[in-house]
């Protein structure tokens, strides 16, 4: 994937349903110009650097689901992602949580697709979902299969 680092003016990436593997490069923040990324359906692993997406502002629509990362990668990634609609996250692989608690600031992005399936988001303190309260264009939400046991945003 190196190789792809050098495609500064790249708009659309999707390698999804391949047999890729390893650890994504960090040199994939180099893709300023990047509205389409999607890699799920791969066997990516390691942890997602919050710093891969920081400088991804042009990305549109995000797909990581169904690969084997671990840690925990906080979807407070993208709440300067002004252009951001469609987030799929799917997990196959209970090493990997996502963290939506927002801290006290509104997040830039706007979704009109939400797809945070399979993550135990009742593992996380808080409010899980608070940033929620912040999305006026939601058409799709999936949060199924979260075992969730807060209460739901307000």
């Amino acid at each position: 994937m190196q190789g792809l680092c050098k495609l500064k003016k790249l708009e659309a990436l999707d390698i999804s349903h391949n047999h890729f593997e390893g650890i994504l490069p960090s040199c994939l923040s180099n893709l300023t110009s990047l509205k389409f990324f999607d890699i799920s359906l791969n066997q990516f692993t390691g942890n997602i650097s919050p710093s891969l997406f920081g400088s991804l502002n042009s990305l549109e629509y995000i797909g990581l689901s169904h690969n084997r990362f671990e840690g925990l990668f906080s979807f407070g990634s993208f709440a300067n992602h002004s252009n951001l609609e469609v987030v799929e996250l799917i997990s196959d692989y209970d090493k990997f949580e996502v963290d939506t608690k927002l801290t006290d600031w509104i997040p830039l992005l706007q979704l009109k697709i939400l797809v945070l399936s399979n993550y135990n988001l009742n593992k996380l303190s808080g409010d899980v979902l608070k940033f929620l309260l912040y999305q006026n264009k939601l058409m799709v939400v999936d949060l199924s299969h979260n075992n969730m046991t807060s209460s739901f945003p307000n």
